[in-house]
């Protein structure tokens, strides 16, 4: 009931977020617009732990999700290759939090709910951080990686072996979708536009079980790095040593580098060509035996 679109009225940067944001507006025949961002051909992953820190939006007929799909459909169209839902939340209750495996022919599925309490915050009130773990036979999820809300060790999907399907490559989406069979449509009450705001995504190597502790972090995005274009990041620098740069993209992959780096006055400067694409990055800075990182936003 909604048309996604790329337009920087659905999709930009906001005080440092990425911002995903809903238009009650006539396009292309539709009554809304909304977007959606994937990591398709350009970031997939088999195990591991995802952090996403993202704030939604509220109102009926809102459904933000952060969801992973197979990479290559090894067993099948959907759902029989699997589907990794993180995060699902329909805007008419912003304290209930849905994690959800879709498999099988007959789209078999395994959920998991949690409803967060008066000190948790709704989930559209503040900043909250997602977590799920995915081992070679079991899934996690955790809200703000205190409430351990849902295991899952056992699924039964009728065209495969468990654990299949879950044994393959998964991309990441986000998606803020307007209306839809489960939540309903807006109604006179919701209010436009919404933004889902997404902060920051970590993806992590999986290597014991123990849960890294995550803090909510209870600020807003305002505080975030400046944007920057074409121009150069400034850094401080504790040591006098020859410094080292490098800036890797949101799929980790390595952009700039630049060695032997000299600082004046305690910073030091590094350019930013004005080539580079708009989006969110992490910096790494390697001087005097000690490696500090950042993250900046190229708007």
């Amino acid at each position: 009931m909604s048309a996604y679109t790329s337009r920087p009225q659905n999709l930009f940067v906001a005080e440092g977020c990425l911002a995903l944001q809903a238009q009650k507006e006539s396009y292309n025949g539709m009554q809304y617009t909304s977007t959606q961002v994937s990591s398709r051909n350009k970031g997939h992953w088999k195990y591991g732990r995802f952090d996403i820190r993202a704030k939604l939006p509220y109102g009926k007929g809102m459904w933000p999700a952060i969801w992973m799909m197979p990479n290559n459909p090894a067993y099948g169209g959907w759902p029989r290759s699997g589907e990794i839902d993180i995060m699902e939340n329909l805007g008419d209750n912003t304290r209930l939090v849905y994690a959800t495996l879709h498999y099988g022919t007959t789209n078999q599925m395994s959920q998991g709910t949690y409803t967060t309490t008066t000190e948790d915050r709704s989930l559209s009130d503040t900043f909250h951080v997602y977590t799920m773990i995915w081992d070679t036979n079991s899934f996690s999820f955790y809200l703000d990686s205190v409430h351990n809300y849902w295991n899952c060790s056992t699924w039964s999907p009728n065209n495969v072996a468990y654990p299949k399907p879950f044994d393959q490559t998964f991309f990441m989406m986000f998606d803020l979708a307007i209306g839809g069979s489960w939540g309903g449509p807006p109604d006179a009450a919701t209010v436009f536009p919404q933004k889902m705001l997404v902060d920051w995504i970590r993806v992590y190597r999986r290597q014991n079980t123990s849960v890294i502790k995550q803090r909510a972090e209870n600020r807003d995005c305002g505080k975030r790095p400046v944007a920057i274009n074409g121009k150069w990041i400034e850094l401080a620098l504790k040591t006098g040593a020859l410094a080292g740069f490098t800036l890797h993209d949101i799929a980790g992959r390595e952009v700039i580098r630049i060695t032997g780096g000299t600082p004046v006055a305690g910073r030091i400067r590094f350019p930013i060509p004005a080539t580079l694409s708009r989006g969110f990055y992490v910096w790494k800075l390697a001087a005097g035996g000690t490696t500090t990182s950042g993250r900046v936003v190229v708007d």
